[in-house]
């Protein structure tokens, strides 16, 4: 069962290693996997992405861009194997601080009149799959997300006024 303490947003950035690494292929059958597809490389190296993350130890796992379980990886600050690093991180309880819901994803699938409910009563809620027997969070509100990136913008500013001091 998934533990929801081990849940974390982060933000993640191109280091131009990315861009410079012609044999990585970001995609799974036709769907990508690239967190800064749609982003110019300058705008991904300075906004960064928000990312969903499974903590374990130092580690955190990247569950959003991740083309099969616990793929990208990241260590705070640190550059990985294809170029991305963690540039910021906090729990995802911060700003999702609802008690977590838990629905059967197959049981969703077939029930729209529940997922209408769902979607009106929650900002996020967790997915069970009966057939992979897996979980999932699933995030409906990104109204959050908006704090948490302000959040990383004032961290941003401190570092800046940090260095000019």
């Amino acid at each position: 069962m998934l533990n929801i303490d081990d849940y974390y947003l982060g933000i993640i950035k191109p280091h131009k290693s990315y861009y410079d690494n012609k044999n990585e292929y970001r995609y799974l059958g036709e769907e990508s996997f690239d967190p800064f597809l749609e982003l110019k490389d300058y705008e991904a190296m300075v906004l960064g992405v928000e990312t969903l993350l499974r903590k374990n130890q130092d580690i955190y796992f990247d569950e959003y861009y991740s083309r099969y379980k616990n793929e990208l990886f990241y260590r705070l600050e640190k550059i990985n194997n294809i170029g991305i690093f963690l540039d910021f991180v906090r729990p995802f309880q911060d700003y999702y601080k609802e008690e977590s819901a838990i629905y059967v994803q197959e049981e969703i699938e077939d029930d729209y009149d529940q997922f209408v409910d769902i979607l009106s009563n929650h900002s996020y809620y967790i997915a069970h799959s009966k057939l992979t027997r897996e979980d999932a969070i699933i995030i409906l509100d990104e109204n959050p997300l908006a704090k948490f990136r302000e959040d990383y913008w004032n961290h941003l500013r401190q570092k800046v006024l940090k260095k000019t001091k």
